[in-house]
């Protein structure tokens, strides 16, 4: 077994005919047809992995490498993943096993199948199991091992349609800037390489965007979620590092991963948008918000307060409305925590969450404008709840049981 730290280089041995960056990389007059790494953290998903890999392997784009990320599942997940790669395979080309571990109790094994159907078809699977360090951890481990220049995540419990990598990386081909900074094209300070294509119903179709642009009609307009996007390697290692997530949060790591590269981005017009759909979200009766209460789940502060500190260097750059929006949903946030504190066992103590969540909420409506943002219901729910947060936890209760 190989250490999943040593994955880079393991990662390698079964691509065939690897591409170089130079002969990945769209010159503007060439279009992208390069390999493009499809990351799936994998994490007590049961059978629902195994739609997730199929409808990846039916894509009409086929220079395709499917990273599979085992967190340390207990079900039996981290096995049928290993068979998924078997079965592809239709043999099991090389599974890299030598009865060892390393420090992290990890290992990889890795395949390379061919639909023969397919003229020029190449997919790849790799397969890396390690100790469960939250889905942060993972995706970072997951691009530790991608080859591709473009990299996209999917759920492992949700599916894409088979045009789905077709669209992103037509996109990418349509964009009018040069896609890399190794393009001979760039000529001046204004040509900015393409960092990120999203599929989304949230902006307008095929639009250029900047990162402050992305920041207001994007990542605070719901489309905060890392699946149903493609994202350029090169371009977002330089501007995050190699380690795109924030480990140790358990609720809104990859709102703040896209927060943070569209404000380090500014005014670059980076960004481009294309239709949703292509992408079948499933709701999962087991996500974390759906859950009774656990202290992780005061992430769900942490992670907007965070947001509040990556966004404060933007000021004058982006609307007051940006600001606004923040504060309502950092109150919003805060309730929704509190109703899981609501449904939860009453014999425990929540004193150190409620006092989170009434400093959260009091720091918020600071904000000019952010009580008048609310919804009238939520208007009602701030007032219960500054006036006696037990009984609002008990309205709240009641109305639910």
């Amino acid at each position: 077994m190989v250490n999943a730290n040593e994955v880079d280089n393991s990662a390698t041995l079964n691509i065939e005919n690897a591409i170089s960056d130079e002969n990945n990389v769209n010159s503007g007059n060439k279009p992208f047809a390069g390999l493009v790494s499809v990351i799936i953290p994998v994490f007590n998903t049961g059978d629902a992995i195994r739609a997730c890999v199929e409808s990846v392997t039916k894509q009409t784009y086929n220079n395709v490498q499917i990273i599979l990320v085992d967190d340390g599942s207990t079900d039996g997940s981290g096995r049928i993943c290993d068979e998924l790669a078997e079965r592809l395979n239709g043999r099991y080309a090389d599974h890299k096993s030598n009865g060892q571990v390393g420090e992290d109790h990890s290992s990889i094994s890795e395949t390379v199948f061919e639909d023969d159907q397919r003229e020029n078809n190449r997919i790849s699977i790799t397969v890396i199991h390690t100790d469960n360090n939250g889905v942060s951890a993972a995706r970072n481990t997951g691009l530790k091992a991608a080859e591709g220049d473009w990299i996209t995540f999917i759920d492992a419990d949700d599916i894409v349609k088979d045009d789905y990598l077709e669209k992103l990386v037509s996109a990418v081909n349509a964009f009018k800037a040069p896609i890399s900074s190794k393009d001979p094209a760039i000529t001046d300070h204004k040509a900015h390489p393409l960092m990120m294509v999203t599929m989304t119903d949230r902006i307008a179709p095929d639009t250029d965007m900047s990162g402050y642009y992305y920041i207001e009609h994007g990542v605070l307009n719901e489309d905060s979620h890392v699946w149903g996007k493609l994202y350029n390697k090169e371009e977002v290692d330089v501007c995050l590092g190699t380690d795109w997530f924030p480990v140790g949060l358990s609720i809104g790591e990859d709102m703040l991963m896209l927060l943070e590269m569209a404000a380090k981005m500014e005014n670059k017009k980076v960004f481009r948008s294309i239709p949703a759909g292509s992408y079948v979200y499933t709701e999962n009766e087991q996500g974390a918000m759906l859950k009774p209460y656990k202290p992780s789940y005061l992430d769900q502060i942490t992670c907007w307060d965070r947001a509040e500190e990556v966004l404060e260097p933007c000021k004058g750059h982006i609307s007051d409305y940006v600001y606004v929006r923040l504060a309502e949903i950092q109150i919003m946030a805060a309730l929704l925590v509190a109703g899981k504190i609501a449904v939860s066992s009453r014999n425990e103590d929540y004193s150190d969450a409620i006092n989170k969540i009434k400093r959260a909420i009091r720091h918020a409506l600071k904000r000019n404008g952010a009580f008048a943002a609310l919804s009238i219901g939520y208007k009602i729910k701030i007032c219960i709840f500054r006036l006696s947060p037990n009984l609002y936890l008990n309205m709240y209760r009641k109305w639910k049981s």
